[in-house]
């Protein structure tokens, strides 16, 4: 399934001075249509360069 919109939010930490700063992460906003899905539940899973994988079940009838 493709993705109707995709944008991210970039997390930054800063020193103690506040005269440098560099991210640390990203907040990734993934969005998609619901037309073609024909069940009641989603399985999310999120694969980062390095570390585990993360699944999440998201039940859509609470979503609404």
């Amino acid at each position: 399934m493709a993705a109707t919109k995709v944008s991210a939010q970039l997390l930054y930490a800063s020193d103690p001075d506040g005269d440098s700063s560099w991210v640390t992460g990203a907040n990734v906003f993934i969005q998609f249509s619901v037309a073609g899905v024909d069940s009641d539940s989603v399985d999310v899973e999120v694969i980062p360069p390095g570390g585990a994988s993360v699944r999440a079940t998201f039940d859509l009838g609470r979503l609404s």
